[in-house]
């Protein structure tokens, strides 16, 4: 595994169950990957903070950079969605339709980290499931927010925005396999959701966006638990 994932494909490595027969918050994946790119904008300093308003949150635009040639397709595409407007966080998510979930998956077979395996239920209806092939990835994932919300280290930035969104989306109870959970996990994802324990790497403005991101994920994710249905 030579390339770095992107935080959306972390996210998503975290989410599927090791045997990849479910995907956790199935039911909200439309809201917390579009969440997980815009991270990464926020995090590579391609967002910015427009303005603030008193009423509805800050509103965020795409920084005007030179092209970059080098960008991943990914997001590319969801500055080229963005335009040159500003947008608050939760229009982004909802109204950019960034529907990742399946190039993400693509991604992360095509980088032997998890196995496309199609089969037919009773001979007839054709079912998908993307089992593990090489654990580095997520366990070293695991480790990064277990030593947050377990051990009470400080995390980077990346980690945190992954926690975050997880909190936000109301999904870390129903990641497979289980991870630590106890009154005090419960605590540390609420505070790293609402960005009152930052990361020492994370610009400020940074921090910001993606607590407006964790904001609109949480308003557009039902109260209800999403079953864990691919």
């Amino acid at each position: 595994m030579e390339d770095e994932l992107l935080i959306v494909e972390e996210l998503m490595l975290l989410l599927l169950a090791d045997d990849g027969s479910a995907i956790a918050g199935s039911k909200v994946l439309h809201c917390v990957l579009p969440g997980a790119v815009l991270a990464e904008l926020a995090l590579t300093g391609r967002l910015e903070v427009h303005s603030h308003r008193r009423v509805g949150g800050t509103l965020i635009h795409a920084k005007r950079t030179t092209p970059d040639p080098q960008i991943d397709p990914i997001l590319a595409e969801a500055l080229r969605a963005m335009g040159t407007r500003e947008h608050s966080a939760y229009g982004l998510i909802s109204g950019l339709e960034l529907d990742v979930r399946q190039p993400v998956l693509d991604r992360l077979a095509a980088k032997g980290i998890i196995l496309r395996e199609t089969k037919k239920v009773l001979g007839v209806l054709p079912t998908t499931r993307w089992p593990t092939l090489d654990v580095r990835a997520e366990a070293d994932l695991r480790d990064r927010v277990t030593a947050v919300l377990d051990d009470g280290r400080l995390p980077d930035a990346r980690t945190a925005a992954i926690i975050a969104l997880i909190s936000a989306a109301q999904v870390y109870v129903q990641l497979q396999p289980r991870m630590p959970w106890n009154a005090e996990v419960a605590t540390r994802l609420k505070e790293i959701e609402r960005g009152q324990v930052s990361a020492a790497d994370a610009a400020p403005e940074s921090q910001e966006i993606i607590e407006e991101i964790a904001r609109a994920v949480l308003a557009m994710t039902s109260s209800a638990s999403s079953a864990p249905i691919l």
